[in-house]
């Protein structure tokens, strides 16, 4: 399983791959910063710091979130769409090695995902507290990046299902029209209003913005009970599935 996981990580590692890697998240560290607006005077941001915190907030999440949701899918695109697999086929040759194979695939784009969170969490947080005077931690907000990274592995495993069942590297606008979706409709009276936003958002854990606080319509619970039917749900598709 070590190296399998290893044959992962450095088919994920890549030159290509490692640039674009790079560049997300050299570019959601300096958009965190920025959005803490540390180039305003001091005394300038402490000024009405409730509108400031949730501006903060808000920029901080909604970048965040795209980068996470562009790195999964991008990952997707490349564990499963099979012009980028070919390697797969000398794992058939071994006992339960198809099986190992989707796991140590699954995890190994979690593992990057997880680095990715884990960064931008500890960037937005350290340029709050040092770098602004109205920043302050709320138990809402952390929970709303918890499920923005249940978001990105959700839309990410979309995107997996679909490129094994169409087999085409267009099937990742799937999940980016998903994403784009429930971003343009990311208001609580929209999503009340629609039966069909209410389903979609049942799916997608996108937190949303109701009286200056981070909202979800399900609790964490319930996406992540979502993302594990989906976890399993992609490992079988891949597991069943010819590999070309």
């Amino acid at each position: 399983m070590k190296e399998i996981l290893k044959l992962q990580y450095s088919y994920l590692f890549n030159k290509v791959s490692a640039w674009f890697l790079f560049l997300m998240i050299s570019i959601a560290t300096v958009g965190i910063v920025y959005a803490s607006g540390f180039t305003s005077l001091y005394g300038e941001l402490d000024i009405d710091r409730t509108t400031r915190l949730i501006n903060y907030q808000m920029e901080s999440y909604l970048l965040v979130k795209f980068i996470l949701v562009v790195i999964s899918i991008f990952l997707s695109i490349q564990g499963y769409y099979s012009q980028f697999t070919k390697y797969h086929l000398f794992f058939l040759q071994k006992e339960k090695g198809k099986v190992l194979l989707g796991i140590a695939k699954q995890t190994a784009i979690m593992v990057v995902l997880s680095m990715m969170f884990i960064h931008s969490v500890i960037v937005i947080h350290l340029s709050g507290f040092y770098l602004t005077p109205y920043f302050q931690f709320e138990i809402d907000f952390f929970i709303a990046l918890i499920s923005l990274y249940i978001e990105a592995m959700i839309l990410g495993l979309i995107g997996s299902i679909s490129i094994q069942i169409i087999d085409s590297i267009f099937s990742g606008l799937i999940p980016l029209v998903l994403f784009w979706v429930t971003e343009a409709n990311a208001t609580y009276e929209e999503i009340n209003q629609s039966s069909w936003l209410k389903t979609l958002y049942a799916i997608v854990s996108n937190a949303i913005i109701y009286q200056n606080k981070f909202v979800l319509l399900y609790d964490i619970i319930h996406y992540g009970l979502v993302f594990l039917f989906l976890w399993f749900l992609n490992l079988l598709i891949f597991i069943w599935k010819d590999i070309k």
